[in-house]
């Protein structure tokens, strides 16, 4: 029995987690010749070159983002000729499953949510223990029509799950920052989030206990020099971050660690943040989405903005870098909303803020209030948060696609997020370049201090490696 996974390109490095549990769950409990993971997303191999290494598998599961979709439909075209059965999954499937199978003829099953015991009885199937119907929580094809069985339950023991397994991976020598999810799902009901669709509403979390083994053996394996923790709500349960954060202490781990995907403002203290510094992070991220009070009290986060701005300036007062992330396009929001955030986060003196497109996801409300409200440019799945050619997929009579674009440059160049706007797949003279146009078409008189900045993030690249 030969497997296969694939990450495709997607706009930012890392390595896909949920394939890692994949792989840790196959190896705990099947009998395979071969497992590979092909990391399209953070190898420098050819193209052509990594397809023609992926022939002659029994299942080839390719893991589906909304904004890497493109990419992965151009290699399951390619490898479904060579291939048994090919098996779609990730948060794109959660989000649109029955129209992708019904949509993509390559495609042999779609499985929508946690994939780690689906896979293993996938294996199951293929050797002739069970048969298809028997498999919960997928959707494949029945006489050229798609069947939608009733949803898997989600894993409610996290600590059951083997930890991920990243050997399997084609690029993965040497790790300098492991990924780390401690928790899963998000009981929150903001307008613009699929989390609780793609991960489920109800907030699970792994023990303390647990999570520290984790870092303990992946330290060894990878010798890796930090951590970055990737859950959607790591401290949603304060309590239990006080005390991972007091086990890394006590464990005298000795590592650096970071929150890149956001915590949320109401969920922290100042006892909190300050033992996360002394346990070793130097980053955690806010999703601020708005600095509009009218635009941010919209969409139904549930904190305010006065909450944001005291706990960001006591990290900054304690020494933790912090970054934030924005949202253009909201309902009801223009140009002079835009402005209002902009100053909102540029008198917070974060180190950096990346301003997003708004992409509307279906389930969510502003789903509902774009197909009412917005006029149509491009399906949603077309859509890009961010990367080098922002594409907003609708416009208003507030704010048009004109508008959006403007935004989105003079909020990630004025708030210094540099990273966001370079094309990963080229080289630094290209971006070099690039990134100049740029500052001298919105933001011109703070050219120098751009220079500035960006030859630091460069020679930080070069001492790191």
């Amino acid at each position: 029995m030969r497997v296969a996974l694939i990450d495709p390109k997607g706009s930012t490095k890392g390595l896909n987690t949920g394939l890692g549990y994949i792989c840790s769950s196959l190896l705990s409990n099947c009998t395979l010749d071969e497992l590979r993971v092909f990391d399209f997303n953070n190898s420098d191999e050819p193209f052509q070159k990594k397809l023609a290494k992926i022939k002659g598998y029994d299942l080839v599961g390719v893991s589906v983002k909304s904004f890497t979709k493109r990419n992965a439909l151009e290699i399951i075209r390619e490898i479904r000729p060579y291939n048994k059965v090919v098996v779609a999954g990730g948060p794109h499937c959660a989000t649109d499953e029955l129209k992708f199978l019904q949509d993509n003829e390559d495609i042999d099953i779609v499985v929508p949510s946690e994939g780690e015991k689906v896979a293993v009885e996938l294996i199951d199937w293929l050797s002739s223990k069970k048969c298809l119907e028997e498999v919960q929580g997928i959707s494949y094809k029945n006489n050229g029509e798609p069947t939608a069985p009733p949803c898997r339950p989600l894993e409610k023991d996290l600590d059951s799950l083997p930890f991920p397994d990243y050997t399997c991976f084609d690029s993965v020598n040497a790790m300098y920052n492991y990924p780390l999810i401690t928790s899963r799902g998000c009981p929150y009901k903001c307008t613009f989030c699929s989390v609780s669709k793609v991960a489920g509403r109800k907030w699970r979390y792994r023990s303390i206990e647990n999570v520290i083994e984790e870092l303990k053996i992946a330290q060894k394996r990878y010798h890796f020099h930090e951590f970055e923790i990737l859950d959607d709500n790591f401290t949603l349960n304060m309590k239990r971050a006080k005390e991972f954060s007091q086990a890394l202490i006590e464990q005298e781990l000795n590592m650096k660690w970071s929150c890149p995907n956001g915590i949320r403002a109401d969920r922290v203290d100042e006892e909190l943040l300050t033992l996360m510094k002394k346990a070793g992070c130097y980053l955690i991220m806010f999703g601020i989405e708005s600095g509009d009070e009218k635009i941010f009290n919209s969409i139904n986060k549930g904190e305010s903005l006065e909450q944001v701005r005291r706990v960001i300036q006591f990290a900054q007062k304690i020494g933790i870098c912090v970054r934030a992330s924005f949202i253009i396009g909201l309902p009801g929001s223009d140009m002079a909303s835009f402005k209002k955030s902009l100053t909102f986060a540029e008198k917070l003196k974060l180190s950096s803020a990346g301003w997003n497109i708004l992409v509307p996801y279906p389930t969510t409300e502003v789903y509902d209030w774009m197909l009412r409200e917005a006029k149509i440019l491009h399906p949603w799945e077309e859509g890009f948060h961010f990367g080098i050619i922002p594409k907003p997929t609708f416009e208003t009579n507030t704010f048009s696609e004109k508008e959006m674009i403007r935004a989105y440059f003079i909020g990630n160049i004025r708030c210094k997020n540099y990273r966001g706007l370079i094309d990963h797949s080229k080289g630094t003279a290209f971006n070099a370049w690039r990134m100049g146009k740029l500052v001298l078409k919105y933001d011109p008189l703070n050219s120098p201090v751009h220079i500035f900045e960006m030859l630091k993030i460069a020679l930080k690249k070069i001492l790191r490696k």
